[in-house]
């Protein structure tokens, strides 16, 4: 498939089912193939964090200004990147 028809075909899911666990194998593969994805300068400034519990997972549907659907999923792959290593990249490249 190319990068077209992948574009066309993705969709938004914004309901989940609270009480079906993704299997950690799907997961893993999941984190895999995102530690794979190019970063300039190699420098893989991202870190993934997983969040299962539903005390956290309330706290951050807070911080996204009540987006219910971070609740509701069984689990979250948090994406964090490092502002400061990507400053400090930039500014060895001025």
């Amino acid at each position: 498939m190319d990068f077209d028809e992948v574009v066309k075909k993705r969709k938004m899911v914004r309901e989940y089912q609270r009480n079906r666990q993704v299997p950690t194998e799907v997961i893993n593969k999941l984190l895999k193939n995102a530690h794979r994805s190019p970063s300039a300068g190699h420098m893989q400034v991202q870190e993934f964090i997983i969040v299962i519990d539903p005390i956290t997972k309330k706290k951050l549907c807070q911080a996204s200004l009540g987006q219910s659907q971070v609740e509701d999923a069984s689990v979250l792959i948090v994406w964090v990147d490092y502002l400061k290593k990507i400053q400090d990249f930039m500014k060895n490249c001025m």
